[in-house]
């Protein structure tokens, strides 16, 4: 955006404002060069800027009628007489242009948003306390969430920071320091936690949007004059996706017995449906496409439901979901009993259900719930999934005992044409294949339809019939892994199936679903385990969401994140089976 326009050229020197020819002007340099102003809420910072012409004598003299230009205003803007004025309520970095007749100098401006919050029982004045210590690292205090280098979308809400801290007192004071390039904040507490609200992560993660933000605490002891024993934690870097997740996560909460919701960019979970008045039973088995959830009661080859999925109204200003948003089911098709399936997919048009029942492959009509084609199978078959393009499904073939569609021993991984108008299956293809020592089970295709997540574990019998009934207290080897759709590549996620402190134990890794299509080239996945989350003390299996880099896949690298634990959950229930939707 032009703020001033010159339309003559002149210098001013020692002899007063001279006419010169602006061919006589090799080029433009702007004065200072590269700045760095700091900028606190409610307190914009100003810098007078100028330019100069530098003439074939290398002699540089003030001009005094330029353009100027700020080439991000969200930064700050620049006025008629080269006065830059920085907002105040974030960072950012700027360009500031000067152009004169063809001629063009530029100058870089870093503004950093700093801010100190003091929680209520903390004494204001241990901000300057900690702001002029010198503390020392110790391994006696540990930052334990978020794991170091893990990724989140800019509209995460509710992220929180742990540690641990051995030298902990009555009178320990911390400070949760946030630092990048464009952004110093500090929080002090009291407490050996702090959970970032809507509009302080949102400030931050706008302000560092594809990039990193350094996290790191430091604690000393108050009393009442000064600290002692400063010290600081080694830091972590948290990476924000310079794009926002989309849509919702659906799970299932065997606590609640009801299908939850969480829209990405809300921090509280909601009762989407609670089966009340139809069915019975248990509905975690549950697939959902844009307009329509399709839920199983009472489990295993169970009656379904289908139920419509209202649109979520959003912020006209952020584009974020509305917190007190209320998505109400509406019952489409009621349960029947020729209307009996475990798992399901469905078709990427919203017009058909593809379910699982023992040995058969059932497609359904999404409109009325008939069942309109039946395929049999010479095993139990269990997992269909849909790709995006709507030509394959992938889906689990059960070459061992089997209690369910959940509950057995020995999968392998198949994938089959498919020609919905002739309503046909052709041309199965093994992409994992039946061993003795391992199951493969669960796959997913990526919205791109280019990757397939799925779990594998070791082909124990034991292990593999407790299914989703495996408990925290007593977790096998599940792991996640991905596969190209053709199954050329193939990688286990191993950054992903860590815990937070990057060890690698048994963690229940299972039940993968994609996000939507993002406008980033980084993908995301939902998953469930029973990882502890620092934060509370979970009673069983949690969701947590981790980041993939296509381009790492491709070559043939881990391109998995360290997970989060995906916030709003209720903490104290068991969560899994989570689908994430547009909606």
């Amino acid at each position: 955006m032009i703020i001033s326009t010159a339309i003559l050229s002149f210098l001013i020197g020692c002899k007063g404002v001279v006419q010169i020819d602006p061919e006589d002007i090799e080029s433009l340099v702007v004065e200072p060069s590269e700045i760095t102003l700091a900028t606190r809420p409610e307190l914009a910072v100003e810098q007078e800027f100028a330019a100069y012409a530098k003439l074939s004598d290398d002699e540089l003299v003030r001009l005094d009628l330029i353009s100027w230009e700020s080439s991000n205003m969200s930064a700050g803007i620049i006025g008629d007489e080269g006065i830059f004025s920085s907002v105040q309520t974030n960072g950012g970095i700027t360009d500031i242009v000067a152009k004169h007749f063809g001629k063009e100098g530029r100058a870089r401006v870093t503004v950093v948003y700093t801010d100190d919050l003091v929680e209520e029982d903390v004494d204001q004045r241990v901000v300057n306390a900690f702001r002029n210590g010198n503390p020392t690292q110790s391994s006696d205090l540990d930052l334990t969430y978020p794991p170091n280098n893990v990724m989140v979308p800019r509209n995460l809400d509710g992220l929180g920071f742990a540690w641990e801290d051995s030298e902990a007192s009555s009178e320990s004071v911390y400070r949760v320091h946030l630092k990048s390039s464009i952004t110093d904040i500090s929080i002090y507490t009291s407490d050996s936690f702090w959970i970032s609200n809507s509009q302080l992560w949102s400030l931050i993660a706008a302000s560092n949007s594809g990039g990193s933000v350094e996290v790191s605490i430091e604690a000393g002891e108050w009393n009442g004059n000064g600290l002692q024993n400063l010290r600081a934690s080694s830091p972590i870097d948290v990476e924000v996706n310079r794009f926002d997740a989309r849509g919702s996560v659906y799970y299932w909460s065997s606590s609640n017995q009801g299908i939850m919701r969480i829209p990405i960019g809300t921090s509280e979970a909601e009762v989407f449906w609670d089966n009340s008045g139809t069915g019975g039973g248990c509905i975690g088995c549950h697939s959902v496409h844009n307009e329509r959830m399709v839920v199983t009661h009472d489990g295993h080859d169970g009656r379904f439901t289908i139920l419509g999925v209202n649109q979520v109204d959003l912020e006209p200003e952020t584009g974020s979901f509305e917190p007190e948003t209320t998505i109400e089911a509406e019952i489409l098709v009621g349960p029947a009993d020729q209307n009996r399936v475990t798992f399901k997919t469905l078709s990427p048009d919203g017009q058909y259900i593809l379910g699982s029942n023992n040995n058969r492959l059932i497609l359904f009509a999404m409109d009325t719930g008939v069942p309109i084609r039946t395929w049999q199978f010479d095993t139990r078959v269990a997992h269909p999934d849909w790709s995006p393009d709507g030509s394959q499904v992938v889906f689990t073939r059960v070459h061992g005992m089997a209690r369910s569609d959940r509950e057995f021993w020995g999968g392998s991984i198949v994938q089959m044409d498919i020609d919905i108008d002739n309503m046909e299956l052709n041309d199965e293809v093994v992409l994992k294949e039946y061993d003795n020592q391992t199951s493969y089970y669960y796959p997913a295709y990526s919205p791109d339809g280019e990757w397939i997540v799925y779990v594998r574990s070791s082909n124990d019998q034991g292990i593999s019939q407790k299914g989703a009934s495996a408990s925290a207290a007593n977790p096998d080897d599940r792991r996640l892994w991905l596969m190209s759709r053709e199954g050329t590549i193939d990688i286990s996620l191993d950054t992903a199936n860590k815990n937070t402190d990057g060890s690698s134990p048994d963690l229940l890794n299972s039940y993968p679903r994609w996000g939507p299509l993002p406008d980033d080239d980084v993908l995301w996945i939902a998953f469930s385990s029973v990882r502890p989350y620092p934060l509370a003390q979970a009673a069983s299996e949690q969701i947590w969401v981790c980041g993939i880099d296509p381009a790492k896949a491709y070559q043939g690298e881990d391109p998995s994140t360290p997970a989060f634990w995906l916030p709003g959950q209720q903490q104290n229930t068991s969560n899994h089976l989570p689908v994430w939707s547009n909606r």
